[in-house]
């Protein structure tokens, strides 16, 4: 179309991937500057109104052309998309990668979504304590303050009027929505009301078989080797010199900590640039036998995953790498840095299969924390917090493994098309009586 993406408008229509500092930073909070994430926010929500209309005309020119029986809006194109959609008057479905309970917080009964789930762009855990409650609610009240009342979601609202958009942001929800698609599943999810229409697809990945020996000798030869750990943050994150030496200090400690050590398999972009850090850090034979640094994984990251000898995974607590972490089966270890991250991380440690292992340092790395957890979801022994960790994902791996969100998807879609709607199997949630 045209047109920059998301992440570069919000940094000004420059790279992003070029001013990590955009991105990072700590959780909502009250605290001084505490709010100052939803400004953030609000750019990428709403955008500049220049790039809001091009995006909204020239969704506008596609429905028009190719005349839809459906059109699926993902869920960073949904304003504009949406609005799209109501001025041609056609049908449309949301699809969404992340959580439920994200786009239905303000639709629990009795005002639960102020009280009683932690707001979104935070790092509270669930349930929040009863001391935390009255802290939850304002600062849930603030974070809809701040995005609601800025001064890009005004902008934005005038230039739609002047352009002859129908209706406001606010007042447009996705009531008229014929269905809206999760790459998730209940069991992952707190317990809550989903929004009316809501279809748990569960992860919508491709499936891919584990990695091959012969496609991808090298990585397959030393993943052989030994229990080994995957580090992988992103590919918007950036790192600095103090990133590199608190996960080689970890490393380092952790190996020493644990009989028998571990491998370490890490995707560290622009590598070159922290070659002295990390040959200071492994400098025994044995650490750089065991440590495989590579600027890009060529295998897709579901196949190296699967590899038997692969024991925990590392990342930045994105969706995609919950998901195919919950695939496989592997507990995880989160280092959250920005927006969603900080809900995402703390629900993984609420399900019992993942540590958040930054938590109240963010965005930076401790390397203490990390340590102590590498070192706590490599312990094997009965009864201990990672052989906990392994059964519970382990369990949710066969619930996983038993959905196919890609099918379920497409066939939602299709029936919608069709307008079959009884077919459909919405969500009836089934809440606990407390």
């Amino acid at each position: 179309m045209g047109t920059h993406n998301h992440l570069e408008i919000g940094n000004n229509g420059e790279r992003i991937q070029d001013h990590t500092n955009f991105l990072k930073s700590k959780p909502a909070s009250l605290a001084v500057g505490g709010l100052e994430l939803c400004e953030r926010i609000s750019s990428l929500i709403y955008k500049s109104p220049t790039e809001y209309l091009t995006r909204y005309q020239a969704i506008r020119r596609v429905i028009s052309e190719v005349k839809p029986d459906m059109v699926i809006l993902d869920i960073l194109f949904r304003n504009m998309g949406r609005d799209a959609c109501n001025t041609e008057g056609y049908k449309y479905i949301v699809l969404s990668p992340g959580t439920s309970i994200d786009h239905a917080a303000l639709h629990q009964p009795r005002g639960a979504g102020l009280w009683k789930f932690p707001p979104l762009f935070t790092n509270i855990t669930y349930p929040v304590p009863w001391h935390l409650i009255p802290y939850n609610i304002i600062l849930s009240i603030a974070i809809i303050y701040r995005i609601v009342s800025s001064g890009s979601r005004k902008s934005l609202e005038a230039a739609r009027k002047e352009a002859g958009v129908p209706g406001s942001l606010l007042a447009t929800s996705d009531k008229g929505a014929e269905a809206f698609l999760l790459a998730s599943m209940a069991e992952m999810e707190y317990p809550h009301l989903p929004m009316p229409k809501t279809v748990y697809c569960g992860p919508i990945i491709r499936h891919v078989p584990p990695i091959s020996p012969i496609e991808y000798p090298e990585i397959h030869r030393f993943l052989d080797q030994k229990r080994t750990v995957v580090l992988n943050l992103g590919t918007l994150f950036t790192y600095n010199d103090r990133d590199v030496k608190a996960i080689v200090s970890a490393m380092g400690a952790a190996r020493r900590s644990i009989k028998g050590g571990f491998q370490l398999l890490w995707k560290l972009p622009h590598a070159s640039n922290f070659s002295s850090i990390i040959e200071d850090g492994f400098g025994s034979e044995k650490d750089r036998e065991e440590t495989l640094v590579r600027e890009w994984l060529d295998p897709p990251a579901l196949a190296i995953l699967q590899h038997p000898n692969v024991a925990c995974l590392i990342s930045h607590a994105g969706a995609n790498s919950l998901i195919e972490a919950a695939y496989v089966g592997l507990p995880q270890i989160h280092l959250a840095f920005w927006f969603d991250l900080f809900t995402l991380a703390a629900r993984s440690e609420w399900a019992g299969i993942g540590i958040y292992a930054n938590k109240g340092k963010e965005p930076e790395i401790d390397h203490t924390m990390l340590k102590n957890a590498i070192v706590k979801v490599l312990d094997d022994s009965p009864g201990s917090e990672g052989a906990c960790m392994r059964q519970k994902a382990g369990d949710l791996a066969k619930k996983v493994r038993a959905t196919d969100g890609t099918r379920t998807a497409s066939d939602v879609i299709l029936k919608a098309a069709m307008s079959r709607y009884s077919e459909i199997l919405f969500y009836e949630p089934c809440l606990p009586a407390k």
